[in-house]
């Protein structure tokens, strides 16, 4: 196979044999460096001094006299200078998120030799241009801020590089721009004492210059220092339209380029098999790669085999997609740190700690349930505090209901984990904690790979040991730096640092099967390619803006816009095509929230300018990949009764049937079996803000204490506004007994509370007025009662006892009153029935089912609830519907509770229970109710 580098490497052998250890090779990246030394070693037949190989950041790293320094630094060093020039400078935080678009551009105005001073002053008469206002208008002070703001841009830019130059250090565009400008001014010069070790200079593979490059290039060529070799088709050199070629037809033009050697043309001569696939979702992609690899000639065990991933986030699955018979892999992406699971981990950490800054203060950290609970479920707290221990702690939590823990609740966590939560805590702190935290997972990782030699625990260990170098090179930062005051600074800080950290993987890079990126493709030719994920908006990457400089003005300055970073895409994927047989070439089909997801227009081009119809010698074949899915149907389950279960059935009912039982019976057999037979009930959680059930439990309480003094006795004006005088107090009681005053000042809970208090002044008001107007007495005669009522039913004369607990009971006059709160809304629609077996039908009738039941026990315990001389109802009030007063239940227009009635009743409950101890009719779910997570 005549590949690019196969011919490089005879160029170079033929034109310089005598000569190769004095040359100097420069690649675009480094990854290409490797087969080209391969290529040459099979053209080389005695021993041989290598040229020197390099990319090309390396080339300008050794002609600078300057150090480059990473990222962070350089937004530390910046963050510096524009404190020095802004008379009100941001916070560290604030400004690291405007501040990185800024080092991007001072980085492209440097590669691109942009005259500084004149560019920022253009910046500035066209943002001034935006705010300009006709007439006498003053400029607002945002508008005078924000003019201010690109005002400085200027002066920050001279600035920085001024601060950068006198510690010897500078960022890549910087010292592209000095190495440019060194050698324009003195060519001679700058080759006799910046690289007089190498006698010819050969860069390799180029496409897209910078104007920083270009420079350094052509001034070595006019010296004869330096020769290009570039790697170009007719197809799309030829073709004005084809943004593949855009930068070679701009080159190919210039006389210092001349003679523009090896422009190929394998679009027109060779023969190529390209497969058009779409497939549902990435993970189907990397699912179907098995069937293309079963496609491909595996005698060398794929070595001339490339899976490219236009989307790098497909790696993982893809990784875990290679059949295991392939036995050479080589994966020349690093695994992202940001992408393990311990990231997952650290940060949760970290959001532990800003939230406990946001609920107390730096002096004194409140540290939040649910930051604790999200830690505890993360696999490596296993790891590292131990399941039994983290039970323990979940379960203290729920059971004292910890919303904020700090002081003895902290000292209790404390006392169990293996690093301490401290009551104060500084950045450094913070990073030794997580120094701690990798320490013990080291040693508990290091302990099982004694016992078991499992790779996990090796990969495991990795990142332990990549997280310890992070660690370490924040805190030699932050010793130097005073920038960073906030756990939320350091966090942001982690982040950046973090995404420049990744993990090499496995395999050998000149043998086997390929998975890369497609800027690791770079000047490297397969004969077999197979590109994942190619999708518009992943390839290319789209119309992203992310710069303070203006479209047009980069278009006048001929900076890179999204046109010229896509035809980069463009000539990257077209140049794997050239040189490939076999090209395989899936997208993902489904679109994504936004409707976007379609194929990459790449696809299209090919599929409208290689078809073989234009180009015989190309078969292009497309086809889509539809996996069956799988249609969900609500199960129909049904259990079966046991005597077993029926013998549990009767021990519930002989121990206690409350109205509530009952009713779930009514509305669905199934549920009532899940929670009172296997008694599966919800998960207990901690209420960080008051739940409904909570809140009607506080009201209840509230009424029975404001009450007390008053049972059975005739409700006078001056009770009812003694009441009204200490509600407050009684309710603020109620709600601190269970929630801390931190709780009730703030959010959901405050409204909550303060809701209460508005019922319960309502409600007394309402009552001053029913005892003002009415002429009869109102006595309370008993609040919250607990009754219970034990009868037979079933011919064998099984027992049910019947409890509940009844609100309230009260008389105006001769009417009796059985009354049931409720926060809720209630509508006296839900209470009324035409016939009793309407109590029957589920989720109809559950709140008059309810008062009936009630009405039922209070008879029973009662011999005197009716009589010839009283009159009795049962109802509801609802503090959400007070305009509805007392509703009453009603059969069939009637409200008057009778013995005949709850006769009747009794009757109804003894079928219910009749039938739930029947063996032959089993537990099934009724079909008007809600699906629970069981059945689903």
């Amino acid at each position: 196979m005549n590949t690019f580098l196969n011919k490089t490497a005879s160029h170079l052998i033929s034109k310089y044999n005598e000569n190769l250890e004095h040359l100097l090779i420069v690649l675009p990246n480094k990854r290409a460096g490797l087969f080209l030394k391969q290529e040459l070693s099979k053209l080389i037949k005695n021993p041989i001094w290598l040229p020197e190989i390099v990319g090309t950041e390396d080339f300008i790293e050794q002609t600078s006299s300057a150090e480059i320094i990473d990222n962070l630094t350089q937004l530390f060093e910046l963050y510096e200078c524009y404190k020095s020039i802004s008379h009100e400078p941001e916070t560290f935080e604030d400004f690291s998120k405007w501040g990185q678009i800024l080092l991007h551009d001072f980085n492209e105005i440097d590669r691109y030799l942009i005259p500084p001073d004149k560019f920022f002053k253009e910046i500035n008469d066209i943002r001034a241009i935006e705010v300009w206002n006709l007439g006498d208008k003053e400029l607002s002070d945002f508008q005078k801020q924000y003019l201010k703001f690109w005002d400085e841009l200027s002066n920050l830019y001279a600035a920085y590089k001024t601060t950068l130059e006198s510690k010897n250090m500078a960022y890549q565009g910087m010292a592209f721009r000095k190495v440019a400008e060194e050698i324009a001014e003195d060519p001679e010069f700058f080759i006799e004492n910046k690289i007089p070790q190498w006698q010819k200079i050969i860069f390799v593979g180029f496409n897209a210059l910078n104007q920083a490059e270009e420079t350094i290039i052509s001034s070595l060529i006019k010296q004869n220092k330096a020769e290009i070799l570039w790697d170009a088709d007719k197809y799309y050199l030829e073709d004005d339209l084809q943004e593949s070629g855009f930068f070679l037809r701009k080159y190919i033009k210039k006389e210092i380029f001349s003679p523009f050697n090896w422009i190929n043309d394998k679009f027109n001569q060779t023969t190529k098999n390209i497969e058009i696939i779409g497939v549902p979702q990435q993970i189907g992609q990397a699912k179907y790669l098995s069937s293309i690899l079963s496609k491909i000639d595996s005698t060398d065990n794929y070595k001339d085999t490339a899976i490219v991933l236009a989307d790098e986030n497909m790696l993982i699955p893809v990784m875990q997609s290679i059949p295991d018979e392939i036995q050479n892999v080589n994966v020349t992406m690093g695994y992202p740190l940001k992408n393990t699971s311990l990231t997952i981990f650290f940060e949760t950490i970290f959001q532990l700690f800003m939230n406990a800054e946001k609920f107390g203060s730096k002096d004194t950290l409140t540290y939040h349930y649910k930051d604790l609970i999200n830690l505890f479920r993360l696999p490596f707290s296993n790891v590292i505090i131990g399941n039994k221990t983290i039970e323990q702690l979940n379960s203290k939590i729920i059971q004292q209901n910890w919303v904020f823990i700090n002081n003895d609740k902290l000292q209790f966590i404390n006392d169990a984990l293996p690093f301490k939560l401290p009551v104060r805590a500084t950045i450094l702190d913070l990073i030794s904690i997580s120094k701690t935290i990798v320490s013990i997972g080291k040693e508990h990782y290091q302990q099982l790979i004694k016992k078991n030699t499992s790779s996990s625990f090796h990969l495991e260990l990795e990142y332990l040991f990549q997280f310890s170098k992070l660690f370490n090179q924040l805190e030699l930062l932050l010793t130097q730096q005073d920038a960073i005051t906030s756990f939320k600074g350091f966090y942001s800080i982690f982040r950046q640092l973090l995404s420049s950290f990744s993990i090499e993987l496995y395999g050998e890079p000149l043998q086997g099967l390929q998975i890369m990126g497609m800027l690791e493709t770079r000047n490297i030719d397969f004969k077999n390619v197979i590109i994942v994920g190619a999708n518009e908006g992943v390839l290319p990457k789209g119309k992203t803006f992310n710069s303070f400089i203006p479209y047009d003005l980069k278009n006048a300055y001929q900076l890179p816009t999204h046109y010229e970073k896509d035809a980069v895409y463009a000539y990257h994927f077209y140049r794997l095509i050239q040189n490939a047989e076999n090209i395989f070439i899936t997208h993902n089909t489904e679109t994504n929230e936004f409707g976007s997801g379609e194929q990459s227009r790449f696809i299209t081009q090919i599929e409208h300018e290689l078809n073989s119809s234009k180009k015989p010698n190309i078969k292009i074949a497309k086809k889509l990949i539809n996996y069956p899915t799988s249609k969900f149907e609500q199960s129909n389950i049904s259990i079966k009764k046991t005597d077993e279960v029926v013998n549990r059935i009767k021990e519930i009912l002989s121990n206690q049937l409350s109205p509530t039982a009952l009713n779930t019976y009514i509305n669905c057999p199934l549920d009532f079996y899940y929670k009172y037979i296997l008694k599966i009930n919800e998960e207990d959680d901690v209420e960080e803000t008051i739940e409904h059930n909570t809140f009607g439990s506080f009201i209840h309480e509230i009424f029975e204490q404001l009450y007390k003094e008053f049972i059975n006795i005739e409700l006078k004006e001056e009770h009812i506004k003694l009441m009204l005088k200490n509600a407050s107090k009684v309710t603020y009681d109620v709600f601190s007994n269970n929630f801390s005053d931190v709780e009730l000042k703030s959010g959901k809970n405050l409204l909550i509370y303060s809701v209460a208090q508005t019922y319960i002044n309502n409600f007394l008001k309402k009552e001053l007025n029913l005892v003002k107007k009415s002429q009869q007495a109102l006595v309370v005669k008993s609040l919250e009662q607990k009754l219970d009522y034990t009868t037979n039913y079933g011919s064998e004369g099984n027992t049910v006892k019947l409890s509940g607990t009844i609100d309230r009971v009260d008389s105006v006059g001769r009417l009796n009153r059985i009354i049931d709160y409720k926060t809720g809304s209630v509508e006296p629609a839900e209470l009324k029935i035409k016939e009793l077996d309407e109590l029957l039908l589920p989720n109809k009738k559950n709140k008059a089912f309810q008062i009936l039941f009630y009405a039922l026990l209070y008879h029973k315990n009662n011999s005197t609830f009716l009589n010839e001389t009283t009159e009795c109802n049962a109802g509801i009030i609802s503090f959400r519907k007070l305009t509805n007063d007392f509703m009453k239940f009603n059969l069939n227009g009637e409200g008057k509770i009778t013995a005949e009635l709850l006769t009747d009743f009794e009757n109804q409950i003894k079928t219910i229970c009749e039938e739930m101890i029947d063996i032959e009719i089993p537990f099934t779910h009724n079909s008007s109710s809600k699906y629970c997570k069981f059945c689903n």
